[in-house]
């Protein structure tokens, strides 16, 4: 960063010095930079300075003017072309693309590439590949991009004179430069900075800017902006012979530049600080066209005129006066909405983030960093599919407008919901989280506990009287009758079996709420498995449905309680094969990704509809006509109290995944 501050020799402006940040921050990274501005700003030198400050700066740095080159001339400019491509083509000649490869490439003036040249260089800025002319063999460059222009590209999009999509290649990172009026502090430092340069080329060492023409440099508006400044002083230094240069030094050098005519300050000549200070307030008004509201974002007035004591100079301070009042006031409210709303985010209990055009992290709030396990700054200007967690492998997985709980780490649930919303006139994405409190959890369970309870309670209350009734028949059957005795015995047996099975219906509903704590020991993973695929082989041959084995490298043993955890890939096992009724296929894999060793159970089924996803843990739900909803309830229970995160990725018409991650 210091090498930035030395480079451009800044002022004090704060919007400058938060840009110089951003510099600081994004110099390192290889991420594309679109820098915007006027004429003169200083484009070109803040790309410079973002390679000499990155680990490509000892590589080629390719400055590229877009507007200088047809559309006709355009491929073999940046591409390169062949000997005997054309006509003129006697030897073969390397692209600008090609002589940046390793290094940077700075596109300067894309806002007038031609429209025909567009879908070209968005498919290098794309694939990174491009053919040389009069070859068909395509190439790979390894090249970082800076872009520049003085145009509004958004304004362009409109038009159609510009593609949207090239814009979003582009402006991964998007810096604007102020203009040299927007920089109003700066215009002295600026100004004392080249004097003492040019003093130094010109062996003027001893040079020096007069109070007065400081204050008449400041009221300029600069629409060359620092350039001009430059040039300006530059020019006054070679025609004057003075050590100290007055207004008319200046004054007598600008006339010799050419000039369109607007927002000139008054002739020089008994100009008195007064009629200077009017003519600033007039011609700051007139470039804003009285436009209030980019006044005051402009130039932070601070302070008031005071009274002149002529009438006309007194009724312009009035109303300048008035203006600032009411514009600081709007500013302080803005401000405070933008804190209140700053506020809001970092103190809300939902998770919150956002994204940019190319679907990286541009904010995270700090719920939602809590949620993803994550570092705020690990988070910014990074894709999900980079974290490798199961946490943000799901919401990637998010479509917009479908709601999803997702189950974390240690019995967490999470409602997650993908929406959009425009940010200069394009849509971006943003996740909404709601952590589904433990609180909320323990009530609902509650609830489930005590209606089992009572259930449980009153059905082997009325099974223990049936059951003695039935086996009180049973012993007198010798009294019946011998033409009456089988039939009786047969429904006897029937009504007995019934009311075992009624009897294990309630052990499974009750089960569930006195699920006992697992006892861990390491256990062979692959072997559990295949035992219970063979266990079901006879089921699976019925049904024509073939087990698949994909195992990238074995797993050391995992530590669990082997009883729960059969249970947890019998009853996934089972929902499989009924999901994919006959002729499917269910494939295991297994394998590991960095620390996280996790196994998958994809089956062939028709998949869930998001309505079905949504509920598929919820107690007593079931997708199956007469299922009681007590399998996942149970796979979530021993999941839960293994501390072991799970995910289950199921779409309509597509395969569908449970994953145990440990």
């Amino acid at each position: 960063m210091k090498n930035l501050i030395s480079f451009f020799k800044i002022g004090r402006d704060p919007k400058f010095l938060k840009i110089l940040d951003v510099i600081g921050r994004v110099s390192p990274t290889d991420a594309s930079v679109l820098i915007t501005g006027e004429s003169g700003t200083g484009k070109e030198l803040i790309a410079e300075a973002i390679h000499r400050n990155s680990a490509r700066k000892n590589a080629p740095f390719v400055k590229v003017n877009l507007g200088g080159i047809s559309s006709t001339l355009f491929e073999s400019e940046m591409f390169g072309h062949v000997k005997g491509a054309f006509t003129d083509a006697k030897f073969d000649r390397k692209g600008r693309f090609e002589l940046a490869n390793g290094g940077t490439i700075f596109l300067d003036e894309i806002g007038d590439l031609d429209p025909s040249c567009q879908v070209k260089m968005l498919r290098v800025l794309q694939d990174r590949t491009y053919e040389v002319v009069g070859s068909s063999v395509s190439r790979t460059v390894d090249v970082r991009v800076i872009s520049a222009t003085n145009r509004n590209l958004p304004e362009m999009i409109e038009k159609g004179e510009f593609r949207e999509d090239l814009l979003y290649r582009l402006n991964l990172i998007a810096i604007h430069l102020p203009s040299l009026r927007e920089r109003f502090e700066d215009i002295s430092v600026l100004a004392q900075h080249f004097l003492q340069n040019i003093g130094n080329v010109y062996r003027r060492n001893d040079l020096a800017i007069s109070d007065a023409a400081m204050k008449w440099l400041q009221g300029f508006n600069w629409p060359g902006n620092i350039r001009q400044l430059k040039q300006v002083i530059e020019r006054t230094v070679l025609m004057s012979n003075k050590m100290t240069l007055e207004v008319d030094d200046f004054a007598l050098a600008m006339q010799m530049q050419p000039d369109s005519g607007k927002n000139q300050l008054p002739a020089v000549g008994s100009m008195t600080l007064d009629e200077m200070e009017k003519a600033m307030i007039v011609k700051a008004m007139n470039t804003y066209q009285y436009n209030i509201t980019k006044f005051i974002k402009d130039k932070d007035f601070t302070s008031k005129l005071t009274e002149a004591g002529q009438p006309e100079m007194d009724k312009l301070i009035a109303v300048y006066n008035k203006m600032i009042d009411h514009l600081r006031e709007e500013r302080t409210h803005l401000q405070e909405q933008h804190y209140f709303l700053e506020k809001i985010l970092k103190a809300s209990p939902s998770g919150i983030i956002t994204f940019d055009f190319d679907e990286q992290v541009a904010m995270v709030n700090p719920s939602a960093a809590k949620m993803l396990q994550l570092a705020s700054d690990n988070l910014i200007g990074r894709k999900l599919t980079e974290l490798h967690t199961p946490f943000a492998d799901a919401l990637n997985r998010l479509q917009v407008g479908e709601p999803q709980v997702i189950s974390l780490q240690g019995r967490r649930r999470v409602k997650c919901q993908k929406s959009q919303y425009l940010d200069r006139g394009f849509a971006r994405h943003f996740i909404l989280m709601e952590e589904l409190t433990e609180e909320l959890r323990r009530s609902e369970k509650a609830a489930y506990e005590k209606l089992i309870r009572m259930m449980s309670h009153e059905v082997n209350n009325s099974i223990g009287a049936v059951n003695s009734l039935l086996h009180s028949f049973l012993n007198y059957k010798n009294q019946l009758r011998d033409e009456d005795r089988q039939d009786y015995e047969n429904a006897l047996k029937v009504a007995i079996a019934r009311t075992e099975h009624l009897n294990a219906f309630m052990r499974s509903f009750a089960d569930v709420v006195r699920l006992p704590l697992p006892k861990r020991q390491p256990c062979d993973l692959q072997a559990l498995l295949e035992n219970i695929a063979l266990l079901m082989s006879a089921e699976s041959r019925k049904r024509e449905i073939v087990w698949q084995w994909a195992i990238d490298e074995p797993l050391e043993p995992i530590v669990m309680d082997k009883n729960q955890m059969e249970q947890v890939f019998v009853n996934i096992f089972k929902n499989a094969m009924e999901a994919i009724g006959e002729n499917g296929t269910i494939t295991i894999r297994m394998s590991k990704k960095g620390e996280k060793r996790f196994v998958i159970i994809e089956d062939t089924g028709a998949g869930l509809t998001p309505e079905a996803r949504a509920n598929l843990f919820t107690p007593f739900f079931s997708t199956k006509e007469n299922g009681q909803g007590i399998g996942l309830t149970l796979i979530q229970e021993i999941l839960s109290q293994h501390r072991f995160e799970f995910s289950l990725d199921s779409q309509p018409g597509q395969p569908t995944q449970f994953a145990i991650y440990f």
